[in-house]
């Protein structure tokens, strides 16, 4: 296992969606009660403080879901490994018919939205967005490169 390299997932959206809803639900709760004239207070009555609630509820339980999963893949240089705390799911390298990277446009140019591996066997590829995992640039350059014919040095 010393060659292998692992990247695990970002959870860092999480946190910002949690961040932004409850400033949201903070300026809201602060607005509506200056208006009414009363001190401040969040109200469980008021329509968008209960959808807002139910944002931040929901936001929270798939943080802890994804924290739970802990998604990670590993490349080796025999096998790719997609492993959570669930299960784990081994690629060898002569499963992989083709890796296929694609593009969408977003802010950063030479930055992959997608990758696909087609493995023999299966029907539709394995779709891996590196944008939510840390080390991206790392990671899609490794899944790039990773069929490809080594060099061998004579030497």
């Amino acid at each position: 296992m010393a060659d292998s390299v692992k990247f695990r997932s970002r959870l860092d959206f999480y946190w910002k969606s949690l961040a932004i809803f409850s400033i949201t639900l903070l300026v809201w709760s602060f607005l509506n009660d200056t208006m009414e004239g009363r001190e401040f207070s969040i109200s469980f009555s008021d329509p968008i403080s209960i959808l807002l609630f139910g944002i931040l509820g929901l936001t929270l339980i798939s943080m802890i879901l994804a924290i739970y999963k802990a998604n990670r893949i590993i490349i080796h240089p025999d096998y790719l490994l997609f492993r959570n705390r669930i299960r784990s799911k081994k690629i060898m390298k002569e499963e992989i018919e083709s890796i296929e990277a694609g593009r969408e446009k977003t802010f950063t140019e030479d930055m992959y939205s997608i990758i696909r591996l087609m493995v023999k066997g299966r029907k539709r590829p394995i779709k891996i967005r590196p944008s939510m995992f840390y080390e991206e640039q790392q990671l899609a350059e490794m899944l790039l490169n990773y069929n490809s014919p080594k060099q061998k040095s004579d030497s």
